[in-house]
C-alpha cells in the first residue's frame, strides 16, 4: 500500500571492509527475506552509522535516555540516506555520460 520498490538492509562490514560473523547473519536473513517479497533487496554499508547517530543526538542535546531509544532509528535513516544519495549521484553521472 506504500508503493515500496526496494528494501535496503544495513550490512555490518568490519572497519577494513571485510565481512565478519554479523555480516554472515545479515546475508542469511536477507536470503530468507527475499523469499517473501517480489522487489529488490539491497545492502548498504552501515559502518559508523551508530556512532554518527550518537554524535548528531549529542549535538542536539538529547538526554542519554532519549538517545538510547532513538539511536537505531537514526542509524537506519542514515543508512537509507546514504543509499539514496549514492543512487541519485549515479543517476546524475549516467545522465551526463549519455
Amino acid at each position: 500500500s506504500y508503493g515500496v520498490s526496494e528494501v535496503v538492509i544495513g550490512m555490518p562490514f568490519n572497519m577494513d571492509g571485510s565481512e565478519g560473523f554479523k555480516a554472515d547473519i545479515v546475508r542469511k536473513f536477507t536470503e530468507t527475506f527475499k523469499k517473501y517479497v517480489d522487489i529488490p533487496v539491497l545492502h548498504e554499508d552501515e559502518r559508523l552509522t551508530t556512532a554518527q547517530a550518537h554524535r548528531s543526538m549529542l549535538e542536539g542535546d538529547l538526554s542519554r535516555g532519549k538517545r538510547k531509544k532513538r539511536v537505531d532509528a537514526i542509524a537506519a535513516q542514515l543508512i537509507l540516506q546514504t543509499y539514496l544519495d549514492r543512487k541519485r549521484i549515479k543517476k546524475e553521472m549516467d545522465q551526463r555520460n549519455a
